[in-house]
This record gives C-alpha cells, sequence and structure tokens, in this order.
C-alpha cells in the first residue's frame, strides 16, 4: 500500500523544479506512482483561452494542477498532506465536494516568497472565487 505522493518544489535560477516523493509502505516496499499532472505551464494564448486567471502561476511555470486518477490517495489527501508538510506559495481546492476537491492547484515561488495561502474555489454567478481555508 502505498502511503504518500507528494509533490514539492525547489528554484534553479529562475525555474521552478519539482520533485516527486514516495514513501514505503508496512512492509518496506517502495513504489512510485504519479498522479495526474493536468496543467503545469500555460503559455498566456491557452491561459486566456481557457479563462484562467491574467496573474496565474501557471503562465510563469510556477504552478500545477494534480489529480489522482488511479485511485492511490484522494485529492483531498493529497491537499492536506502538501498542506501540513510542504513548503508552497498556494494550495488551492479546486471546486469538487467539501469532501474531496476535483483537482488540487499547488505552487511554489521560492523559501523566501512563498505566502503558503490555502484557498478553496467556488462558482459565483458563473464566475470563479476564492476563499481563504
Amino acid at each position: 500500500m502505498l502511503l504518500a505522493v507528494v509533490v514539492t518544489g525547489s528554484v534553479v535560477g529562475e525555474l521552478p523544479i519539482y520533485k516527486l516523493y514516495c514513501f514505503q509502505d508496512p512492509i518496506g516496499v517502495v513504489a512510485l506512482v504519479l498522479p495526474s499532472i493536468n496543467s503545469f505551464y500555460r503559455s498566456p494564448q491557452l491561459n486566456s483561452a481557457i479563462g484562467g486567471s491574467t496573474t496565474s502561476q501557471h503562465c510563469i511555470g510556477c504552478a500545477l494542477d494534480l489529480d489522482d486518477n488511479y485511485g492511490h490517495k484522494t485529492n483531498a489527501e493529497m491537499y492536506e498532506y502538501i498542506k501540513n508538510n510542504l513548503d508552497f506559495d498556494q494550495i488551492i481546492w479546486e471546486f469538487g465536494t467539501d469532501e474531496n476537491p476535483n483537482w488540487v492547484h499547488v505552487s511554489y515561488v521560492s523559501e523566501d516568497a512563498n505566502r503558503r495561502r490555502c484557498l478553496k474555489a467556488y462558482k459565483e454567478n458563473g464566475k470563479t472565487k476564492y476563499k481563504v481555508i
């Protein structure tokens, strides 16, 4: 049983480098199972076409969206693990339900600049809004 797969980042020059970690199961076997990365870098044109924020960290390669399509950990479990154990700039519970987001947005700027903002995305009158959680 895989206990966790998490993503964290660091910056080399101006480029964010994301590292994937896995943890041993109770019998000591190491497995690496990657969550789906639905979005990483987006050009400004693509970001505009999909209705992304004009200040999206995806446009500078500092954010990615995770979704565990493989059933190893829920998106809520990934969100909580990253929130409680890793350094990040923003982590966003993207839509879904109160029990599980549709996906998890996580960004990393730098150790000094990360704000550790925890947000939840929701729709109001057709517009995406965010609240601090």
